[in-house]
């Protein structure tokens, strides 16, 4: 199956915000059941997106605009390929162990 993904996020402010900084969890992974074919980011005005990772191992971009910012849309699109699969997401790097109680 191909999944299509078009997601816009509008954020607009009581006043101009001079600078912007957030960190967006919007990037899907690739894994035993899922390919990622493309996916982007777009963003309305002049900012900078960095490359990272979570604690989790999820993928992150930090985005970061300088003001004054009145308005901020950020436009994220994509297509990943799924196999039919029931059960547990597999093939996945999981950076905490099976078992851990969180205790």
């Amino acid at each position: 199956m191909r999944l299509s993904v078009h997601h816009e996020t509008r954020y607009r402010f009581t006043e101009p915000q001079a600078r912007i900084v957030q960190l967006l969890r919007l990037f899907p992974g690739d894994t035993s059941h899922q390919t990622v074919v493309n996916w982007r980011i777009d963003v309305d005005c002049d900012a900078r997106l960095r490359e990272g990772f979570d604690g989790y191992g999820n993928i992150t971009r930090m985005l970061y605009a300088e003001g004054p910012v009145e308005t901020l849309v950020l436009t994220v699109s994509g297509e990943a390929l799924l196999t039919d699969h029931d059960g547990p997401i597999e093939g996945t790097d999981e950076p905490f162990p099976l078992n851990c109680s969180g205790a």
